[in-house]
């Protein structure tokens, strides 16, 4: 399994680098993501002012295993807090980053920095972009 951040899920929506490696991650049947960064993607294409937003949400629940935020996940998200912040993440990052740690499985992004965290939170980081 790996867990999408809401990065490498804009990267496929968009056809931007990286989105092939998405849609095979997806299309394997194992990828999950934190409600948070789902609602993440959501926020993105309203921004975008994406017409069908409601179906591809839709299509992206039924390929991908969204996982609710829990009281656990929560907690987690808040002690990485302190090693996340100089790297500018935020609350949806930290989700993702403590959901892939729960799951014990790597964690896609597009966000090259997380390779400099991802020792310190202890996960497996795999950039979309090389």
């Amino acid at each position: 399994m790996t867990v999408l951040d809401a990065s490498a899920v804009a990267a496929l929506l968009f056809e931007e680098p990286g989105g092939g490696r998405v849609a095979d991650m997806i299309a394997a049947g194992d990828a999950a993501i934190s409600a948070v960064n789902f609602s993440e993607v959501a926020a993105l294409l309203m921004r975008r002012q994406v017409p069908d937003l409601v179906d591809i949400m839709g299509d992206l629940e039924q390929q991908v295993e969204v996982v609710p935020f829990d009281s656990a996940q929560a907690l987690q998200a808040a002690f990485i807090a302190p090693i996340t912040a100089e790297y500018g993440l935020g609350v949806g990052d930290r989700a993702c980053l403590t959901l892939a740690r729960a799951l014990q499985t790597p964690v896609a992004t597009a966000d090259r920095v997380w390779k400099d965290i991802a020792d310190s939170v202890g996960v497996q980081v795999e950039l979309v972009r090389g």
